[in-house]
């Protein structure tokens, strides 16, 4: 959770494997692909971005992970890759989303903030700490995951979800993935991008909300249809 990940991903299967095992292993590949971006989604709202994160970028690897935002959805990720490449990023371009994360994430916008928790998002005025957050908490109990010690936030933050949705991506059954989706991002996260889309200074959070609820719902349709190709 405390820098953006970039995939490392054979490209050499098709050659070497039986077209059932080629099947396998572009699944276990797009699977990868998937926890990677989930990962990377959440690193955006857990911390600041930082010259040191953006440099991760100025690499070959950097770079490959750019392309590959730019194959799950163009138009969306071509505004993310405007801001987080560093041929394009500044000092004052970060210093300016630094503010955007505090008015919109820590709780410095007040009232024109965009709370990164699902519990803030229940019921007809929500508040911290609910059921959400215990619901989370089952959930990183069951799969034996911990809440990292530097970044002290309740279950329910929206980076700790995206965890652990890239951990289902390539451990879990498509039914667990879906109940994981229904219950703990589909039902929050389009309001939290609707705060982001109106309060959000600079736009780069906007676009990454944006982004984040179309993977999702691209991702759900296309594991519905994975268990039900007729759909």
């Amino acid at each position: 959770m405390n820098k953006p990940l970039s995939p490392n991903v054979s490209q050499d299967m098709v050659e070497t494997h039986s077209p059932a095992e080629e099947s396998a292993g572009n699944n276990e590949e797009a699977d990868t692909r998937r926890a990677v971006i989930y990962r990377w989604l959440g690193s955006l709202f857990a911390r600041e971005l930082s010259p040191d994160m953006l440099a991760a970028y100025d690499t070959e690897e950097g770079q490959a992970f750019l392309d590959l935002l730019m194959e799950t959805d163009e138009t969306l990720f071509a505004e993310l890759r405007r801001f987080v490449d560093p041929n394009e990023a500044s000092a004052q371009a970060i210093d300016a989303l630094g503010g955007d994360f505090s008015r919109l994430f820590l709780g410095a916008g007040g009232r024109h903030s965009a709370p990164p928790y699902q519990s803030a998002y229940e019921g007809e005025h929500g508040r911290l700490y609910g059921d959400a957050t215990g619901r989370m908490t089952v959930v990183l109990r069951d799969l034996g995951m911990q809440l990292p010690d530097d970044f002290p936030e309740p279950a329910d933050h929206i980076s700790i979800q995206l965890d652990v949705m890239a951990l289902l991506a390539q451990t879990a059954s498509q039914e667990q993935q879906i109940a994981f989706i229904d219950t703990h991002l589909i039902p929050w996260l389009p309001a939290f991008a609707e705060r982001c889309k109106a309060f959000d200074h600079n736009g780069f959070y906007a676009a990454a909300s944006a982004a984040l609820v179309a993977m999702i719902e691209i991702d759900r349709d296309r594991l519905e249809k994975s268990l039900d190709p007729k759909k």
